[in-house]
């Protein structure tokens, strides 16, 4: 009777090494030597064929290694896969099931085989005995070679382990070479929003500076107008001889009030702009270098009250003076001012007795640095999320939601400090901003 074709699932092509193919030859010869038997096999099955992978090196043994069979040719290893179990065959002539098979062909009328798996259920082959004469197998042979299956069986899923650990370390480099990558494009992707967030920050700037500009240089040019005026009356009443004491007297006083109107015009449009030019080096740089807190929050804030949208905000700089900081203030400030900003416009909102109070203290070594405002706080599911990059509770009106994300990746990455926030519904936000007064460097 021919055996069937198999329906068991192929065990995958590893490569057996060349040390575990010397310990099974070890193996099966010392089988086939304690069992008295020409052949001792170790069967590989292929999709289409099985082969003879380990044969005993033994005399009258007629299986050489690499031999091969096509299945479904009514081998007794077919039988083994198929059922999965113990297959004994004491003499294949006596045996209507067995007495056409192929290996009575080459004399084998005896056989005893057990299955070969690896872990995950999938077949390898078979290890069997084959002999020219009756043999039941019985007593301690059938135990012994169940001992020796057992011994092959462990040695492969010791090796498959390997193997799929090896494919698993694989995998896992591939997955960080990944990550690696995207950390990068996220990092890129991080420095570019910031250096359009400075940009945003340097235009409401401007748009400040015109703005606050606008009053001393107007009053300037008033009193410039009008001392050109009266110099040129002056200048005419000299031509015509008509000038008089007190007429020229006139002219002295109000030379001298409109000369003194125009040197305070020009000398507050010049602390202005030093000011603003400050403030502008700091946040077009990432330079380090040594500054009073409280004259560099000053600075921030005269530029900030210059835009729209603050007159009606309270803004109190309550940080003492001579607290000195080696930092870099270009981050700094871009922090600051995105948090007042941030005070102001979502925090207070329309309100208006809205006040912001900045204040700081230093303890040991650590500035910490505070942004109070009175305004409608948060509840705690914005809480929990307020740092996250791309949060926004005013989706569609303008707001990015990556301000308070970047605050952050200042704080730690630059500053070398950290960003915190408490707030509760109805009784404002502060935002604790904690960094080393002398900075440790770039991280």
């Amino acid at each position: 009777m021919s055996a069937s074709i198999a329906k068991y699932p192929i065990a995958p092509e590893f490569e057996i090494p060349d040390s575990l193919r010397l310990s099974w030859q070890k193996t099966i010869n010392l089988m086939a030597e304690l069992f008295h038997v020409p052949a001792g096999l170790i069967m590989r099955v292929h999709p289409n064929e099985i082969e003879v992978f380990i044969t005993s090196q033994t005399p009258d043994n007629c299986y050489p290694a690499g031999a091969r069979e096509h299945l479904d040719s009514g081998l007794y290893c077919e039988r083994v896969m198929d059922t999965r179990q113990e297959l004994l065959v004491p003499n294949a002539l006596k045996d209507p099931e067995w007495d056409h098979n192929p290996d009575i062909k080459l004399g084998m009328i005896s056989y005893c085989g057990l299955p070969l798996c690896w872990p995950d259920g999938r077949i390898f082959g078979t290890i069997c005995v084959l002999s020219r004469e009756e043999n039941d197998y019985g007593g301690l042979y059938r135990q012994l070679l169940w001992q020796f299956r057992d011994s092959v069986q462990q040695s492969m899923h010791t090796l498959y382990d390997n193997i799929r650990l090896h494919e698993t370390q694989e995998d896992l480099e591939q997955h960080k070479a990944q990550l690696t990558q995207t950390l990068d494009s996220l990092k890129k992707t991080q420095e570019e929003l910031i250096h359009t967030e400075t940009l945003a920050a340097l235009g409401a700037m401007v748009a400040g500076i015109s703005h606050e500009l606008n009053t001393p240089i107007g009053n300037a040019l008033i009193a410039t107008t009008a001392l050109q005026e009266r110099t040129r009356q002056l200048a005419a009443q000299l031509g015509a001889q008509t000038i008089r004491r007190s007429t020229l007297e006139e002219f002295i006083k109000a030379t001298q009030e409109m000369s003194e109107l125009a040197l305070q015009a020009i000398t507050q449009s010049a602390k202005l702009v030093k000011s603003f030019k400050q403030v502008a080096i700091d946040q077009t740089s990432e330079s380090r270098r040594s500054f009073d807190l409280k004259c560099l929050i000053d600075d921030n804030l005269a530029n900030l009250k210059a835009g729209q949208g603050y007159d009606r905000v309270i803004m109190q700089n309550t940080v003492g003076e001579g607290l000195l900081c080696d930092t870099y203030p270009g981050p700094l400030s871009q922090v600051l001012l995105n948090l007042v900003h941030n005070a102001a416009v979502h925090g207070i909102g329309s309100r208006q007795d809205g006040r912001i109070v900045i204040s700081a203290y230093q303890d040991k070594e650590t500035i910490y640095l505070e942004v109070l405002d009175n305004g409608q706080g948060m509840a705690p599911n914005v809480l929990a999320h307020i740092f996250d990059p791309f949060f926004t509770t005013t989706l569609g009106k303008g707001g990015s939601g990556l301000g308070l994300s970047i605050c952050r990746r200042i704080a730690t990455s630059v500053l070398g400090g950290c960003l915190t926030v408490r707030s509760a519904p109805g009784e404002g936000s502060c935002f604790t901003l904690t960094f080393p007064r002398m900075a440790p460097g770039r991280l």
